[in-house]
């Protein structure tokens, strides 16, 4: 009986390469791995308040996800804590803190959003700045933001139509800041007021639902373009 033939060599086929984009989730998921918890969310805390000109935290300060309302209050600031996503950000164009996910950790790790152009995320992780295109953000963070903000003309709680008084008044001064309002500023929330505030809803593709909430004054403010606001736009900045 003849003997078997001899095996047959097999050259095992080479792994694909790595696409870049996965490299550089890989790399930034390394990053974040080496941060803490407790400091990176209060180095990107200290950066947004640094970028309103708002005193950073003192040492006697506890900084952590359920105090940042009590923090930012203590600035002058409100504390807007959404889930959301880059494209609202970019709406709202002010810089946030973003809770970030890596799955080379188990906790999560905090990032100042400082800027955002189309091809680059500018954050701060720890004390160091990073860029990172959109796509590899995408892939470490689950919308989980807080936005400081200032109500520059204390409008008050969320109100709408049929409302009046001081505030209202404050409301279409603003809006004809904005070349939105060219009414009477009498202080009554009618039709006119009304129409402007939907139609500017609509324009920044907000819930047309004539209520003059967080959302609605944080882009009023900008539209104004009259208050001093940090922004995460390039043409904004200019």
């Amino acid at each position: 009986q003849p003997p078997p033939p001899p095996p047959i060599a097999v050259t095992p086929a080479p792994s694909p390469p790595i696409a870049p984009a996965a490299r550089q989730v890989e790399a930034f998921e390394r990053q974040l791995a080496g941060v803490s918890t407790t400091e990176s969310l209060q180095d990107a805390v200290n950066a947004v308040f640094g970028a309103w000109k708002a005193p950073l935290t003192r040492p006697d300060e506890v900084t952590t996800a359920v105090s940042l309302e009590t923090l930012a209050s203590r600035r002058g600031l409100e504390d807007l804590h959404l889930t959301s996503n880059l494209s609202m950000l970019r709406l709202l164009d002010l810089p946030a803190v973003l809770e970030l996910r890596s799955s080379q950790a188990s906790d999560a790790v905090y990032a100042a959003l400082l800027g955002v152009e189309d091809e680059a995320v500018k954050l701060q992780v720890g004390p160091d700045a990073v860029d990172v295109p959109p796509g590899v953000l995408d892939r470490v963070w689950l919308g989980d933001a807080h936005v400081f903000w200032r109500d520059f003309e204390w409008l008050g709680p969320t109100f709408g139509r049929n409302a009046h008084g001081a505030h209202v008044a404050r409301l279409q001064q603003l809006l004809a800041r904005a070349g939105l309002f060219h009414g009477p500023t009498n202080g009554v929330f009618g039709d006119a007021t009304a129409a402007a505030v939907v139609d500017f809803q609509r324009s920044r593709r907000l819930d047309p639902d004539c209520l003059v909430g967080r959302l609605t004054r944080i882009a009023l403010y900008g539209a104004a373009g009259t208050y001093p606001m940090p922004v995460l736009s390039q043409r904004g900045a200019s």
